[in-house]
């Protein structure tokens, strides 16, 4: 059995991991995040779940520029909070995002901020993803990241209680 410590680490390394495959454009590692796993978006509530489902959304949806081979973002992942269940080999984390693009001479600009609420189970390969929910709190201009359209329910919307994970303070999921 792993120490704690390196439970805590390996989540870590998969919430980073999500941001990382992003920006780099490497979809294929992106989608491989969720093989056992789904990517929720509230309050909408869209979901996709498996790899080959995730692949194929996210390769229509983010905009690839062949100049780099990436979308020019940066995710910015921060204020971790994990609460691991190591008897029951599973983990709750949360946390906060900003999604900063750069397109050439273009001034940088953020285009999403959010919060993620994830969940992480646990075998004998290691940890993994079950579900990572996405809640955007703000969008900027996305017309340059993302293809089609995009939920942009307005912050003071309140989702259905039994589709999402509340925040401790968020008075739009109470």
């Amino acid at each position: 059995m792993r120490e704690p410590v390196d439970h805590y680490r390996a989540i870590e390394q998969l919430i980073y991991r999500y941001a990382e495959s992003i920006d780099s454009g490497d979809i294929d590692g992106l989608a491989r995040l969720f093989e056992r796993g789904q990517v929720v978006s509230l309050p909408s509530g869209w979901q996709v779940k498996g790899y080959g489902s995730l692949k194929d959304f996210y390769l229509k949806q983010i905009i690839i520029y062949p100049s780099t081979g990436t979308p020019c973002t940066a995710h910015s992942v921060t204020n971790v909070i994990i609460d691991l269940d190591q008897s029951n080999g599973t983990a709750l984390a949360r946390s906060q995002f900003v999604v900063r693009q750069a397109l050439e001479g273009e001034h940088e600009q953020v285009v999403m901020s959010g919060r993620y609420s994830d969940q992480f189970s646990c075998d004998d390969n290691g940890w993994y993803f079950t579900q990572r929910k996405i809640l955007p709190t703000y969008f900027g201009d996305l017309s340059r990241h993302f293809r089609g359209q995009l939920d942009r329910t307005p912050a003071g919307q309140i989702a259905a209680p039994d589709n999402v994970v509340a925040f401790a303070g968020d008075k739009r999921l109470n």
